[in-house]
């Protein structure tokens, strides 16, 4: 999982890391025993020296190392020998799972959290699996206990603090990885008693899932963690979860990585984009075959079968200073092939995705199945309602809350005098699409909401709003959009301005006091002897 996207918005974070916020480590500094985030409300960071009890030992926390994938990191011994261990904590936030879904997630965790391989041998594939799993049974959390040293320092750290790495080095992380996955691949695993065994695979295959052990300067040994086998599980139900993996999609996760360790790099500087290894300026010369090796992980070219084949192939490489006066037909096994990335690229403005008529196929009933295929080109950021392409042809009308947050935008201004209402009316004056919005009143949101009643009974094509509770199964939702509030206070005349008075600066705290009613006039906090005024939203939400 990347950390760049808030998996939790029901927390509205302002750093959009909950996991790993600063506010948070100051609040849990400030506040003993505080249980939540001042900010948001995201649970807090367990307080030290906490004990949590498993079958295997009791085990305490001595120290908090900060946030991997989909948990929180500490380090900790056990009780009994004082052995080093491990803690990744996993949380279940009660915004986004409910009581059923948190009990079948926890028992699901401790049947896969900890697998007790049947090869003997396992601890020589640099293979970081979970000695236990423990849920706690009344509260919003699940702890993996890892028997290994906090090495602290995932193949992302490592690019951040040092340069690319070389072709040997790339060569060696790649041999490294697909030993691991070789013996992971051979691996069976059964879910639930009901259920046949299965595959194992990765399935989270990234620079942050993979660690790096430095020895010496040429000296390095690398370990995968985090499978998706019990990571994924702690992804909130309400987001689409990618289908599982297998053993093509690990090679080309593996791919990325190396190209990433290679470049020195995950995006193009000039644009910020994505780095892509289709593109010649993505990648060093100073060594071809490796070059056209990683193009066949990544399947620009005839991808590999299973690991083993892959390493064997590497491994049969010639080195950099021969292989570059080898012509690629010497090299290749097939011909090239146009990459298709199996994955969206996240992010894009909800405007954009109302302009270009994606709600209407987001919210209309239709097989699940076909949604990731279908939306792929909806994730893209683009500049303006004029480089949407593929609108669909008609008149399209859609609902939301009369007084509710969508209706209000629609009452902004971005582009001159034309509300926004009026440019999505019609994004595209090249286009035979019209979007027409008729809002509906829905004075009671805990309940029910009347555009959502109205989207089932087939009134409107597809509905805005902020009610997820009553999005049923007939209806598909997708996220297009966060919710957020601006506070300001608003200037006044010279003597009395109070934005100056205050420095510019107000904190949540006073806010909460202001609102509250604590805090009546503003020479309470320093300004000039004036009453507050507090406005607030009039938005049903």
């Amino acid at each position: 999982m990347t950390a760049s996207k808030n998996l939790y918005p029901e927390y509205p974070c302002s750093r959009n890391a909950p996991l790993n916020c600063d506010l948070l480590t100051q609040t849990v500094q400030e506040i003993k025993g505080a249980k939540f985030c001042l900010g948001c409300g995201f649970p807090a960071t367990l307080p030290l020296p906490s004990e949590i009890k498993g079958q295997r030992g009791t085990y305490q926390l001595t120290s908090f190392l900060g946030a991997r994938g989909m948990g929180r990191l500490y380090a900790g011994k056990q009780l009994q020998d004082a052995r080093p261990v491990v803690i990744k904590e996993y949380l279940l936030p009660n915004r986004c799972f409910n009581v059923e879904e948190t009990l079948k997630i926890k028992e699901t965790f401790k049947q896969v959290g900890a697998i007790d391989f049947a090869d003997a041998k396992s601890q020589n594939f640099r293979l970081i699996n979970g000695w236990e799993a423990i849920a706690d049974e009344t509260g919003e959390r699940c702890y993996l206990i890892l028997q290994t040293p906090p090495l602290d320092r995932t193949l992302s750290k490592y690019l951040r603090e040092h340069p690319a790495m070389n072709a040997k080095q790339v060569r060696d992380v790649l041999n490294q990885v697909l030993q691991t996955l070789e013996f992971l691949h051979a691996q069976t695993v059964r879910i639930s008693p009901r259920q046949p065994t299965q595959k194992l695979i990765h399935g989270n295959l990234s620079l942050d899932s993979i660690e790096i052990e430095i020895q010496t300067d040429r000296e390095f040994y690398i370990y995968l963690c985090d499978l998706e086998l019990w990571e994924n599980l702690f992804i909130p139900p309400r987001l689409n979860q990618a289908n599982s993996g297998d053993v093509k999609s690990d090679l080309a996760a593996l791919g990325l990585v190396a190209s990433y360790l290679w470049a020195g790099a995950t995006t193009y500087p000039a644009t910020g984009q994505p780095l892509c290894p289709g593109t010649d300026e993505s990648w060093s010369q100073s060594d071809l075959g490796l070059k056209q090796f990683i193009h066949r992980l990544v399947g620009l070219e005839t991808p590999f079968e299973d690991a083993e084949t892959a390493r064997q192939a590497l491994l049969q490489l010639p080195t950099a200073e021969s292989n570059n006066n080898v012509t690629r037909s010497n090299l290749a096994d097939g011909k090239t092939q146009k990459w298709q990335p199996k994955w969206p690229i996240a992010g894009g403005l909800a405007l954009l995705l109302l302009a270009g008529g994606i709600l209407w196929y987001l919210l209309k009933p239709q097989p699940e199945a076909s949604q990731a295929t279908e939306f792929r080109l909806w994730y893209k950021l683009l500049n303006s309602f004029t480089d949407v392409s593929g609108l669909p042809v008609g008149k399209f009308t859609y609902t939301g809350e009369q007084n509710g947050s969508w209706s209000a935008a629609l009452i902004v201004k971005p582009e001159g005098d034309s509300l926004l209402k009026d440019l999505l009316n019609h994004p595209k004056v090249d286009s035979e699409a019209n979007f027409v919005y008729e809002p509906i009143a829905s004075p009671n949101l805990e309940q029910s909401s009347q555009p959502l009643q109205s989207l089932i009974a087939g009134k409107h094509h597809f509905a805005i709003t902020s009610f997820t509770p009553g999005i049923t199964d007939v209806l598909v939702k997708k996220q297009i959009a966060n919710d957020g509030l601006l506070v300001y206070v608003a200037f006044s005349k010279q003597a009395s301005n109070l934005p100056k008075a205050l420095k510019g600066q107000i904190s949540i705290e006073q806010l909460r006091q202001i609102y509250t009613g604590k805090l009546t006039n503003w020479k309470q906090l320093g300004g000039v002897n004036l009453p507050i005024k507090p406005y607030a939203p009039s938005e049903v939400e």
